[in-house]
């Protein structure tokens, strides 16, 4: 039995559909969202993310770990790079949050991989934009 594969827009559409349900889901205020620089924090707020987003320009999970418990926040995402250095920082944000009785949450970074296909966090504005091209040349 063959299955109907999705048209190249309905995949792009069930894309954009995940991302705002990712924005909406960092949107809820129940959690911070940890990352490793500005230019990471203000390419998630030009996506539309708009909760506690704490960056680390020294890259130090320490003290990323302690804004995180001094602002009561019980669960923080970890939102690190894709490169190896992001990939170490990720256990060492993890360890650090869990030190602070803080839930680190690194799936959320996992789905926006899935969804925009990231190396940098700081390009999460232009593949958000990048999505939304493709899926308006594909309607035509």
């Amino acid at each position: 039995m063959k299955t109907k594969s999705l048209s190249e827009y309905e995949r792009l559409e069930k894309k954009a559909n995940a991302l705002r349900e990712l924005v909406e889901d960092l949107n809820s205020g129940k959690m911070a969202l940890v990352v490793e620089g500005m230019r990471d924090r203000d390419a998630l707020e030009r996506v539309g993310i708009r909760p506690d987003i704490i960056f680390t320009p020294n890259g130090s999970p320490q003290r990323a770990a302690e804004q995180v418990s001094r602002k009561g926040f019980a669960k923080a995402a970890v939102l690190t790079d894709f490169d190896r250095r992001g990939e170490l920082l990720v256990e060492d944000f993890a360890s650090e949050l869990n030190g602070y009785n803080v839930a680190p949450d690194t799936e959320l970074r996992k789905r926006f991989n899935a969804i925009l296909g990231l190396r940098f966090f700081e390009e999460a504005a232009a593949k958000a934009i990048e999505l939304d091209l493709r899926i308006r040349n594909s309607r035509r």
